[in-house]
């Protein structure tokens, strides 16, 4: 990825609530497995965005600001508008209440989180 330009927004979610949980309850992996793995995803997609950056989502945000947020990337990205056929955004997938930019998160994740907020699309 060094030097190609990113054709795909970054997504995030909130350890605690989108991958943590959900990792345990579809894998039975441990909590303290799940906010590793997320340290590490999020780690890599913030040095891969200061080198080169591009547009990051959040999926925690309302149905309709995703929607949005997933129409600007596009419109960054050079990729033309998403299609409209059928529905983009599918409630059902969020396995997880609460989350979003903002909440109480632990010493080790919280300037990531931070990080990220701020410089999502």
């Amino acid at each position: 990825i060094d030097g190609a330009r990113m054709l795909s927004p970054g997504i995030i979610g909130h350890m605690l609530a989108a991958v943590a949980k959900s990792l345990n309850a579809r894998f039975g992996m441990p909590f303290d497995h799940g906010l590793a793995l997320w340290r590490k995803y999020n780690h890599q997609l913030l040095a891969l965005w200061v080198r080169n950056p591009f547009p990051i989502v959040s999926f925690d945000d309302p149905p309709a600001e995703y929607i949005a947020a997933i129409d600007r990337a596009a419109a960054v990205l050079g990729v033309g508008e998403p299609p409209r056929s059928g529905v983009f955004f599918e409630e059902s997938l969020r396995h997880h209440a609460g989350g979003a930019c903002g909440l109480e998160l632990g010493e080790a994740e919280r300037p990531i989180y931070s990080e990220l907020c701020r410089i999502k699309i």
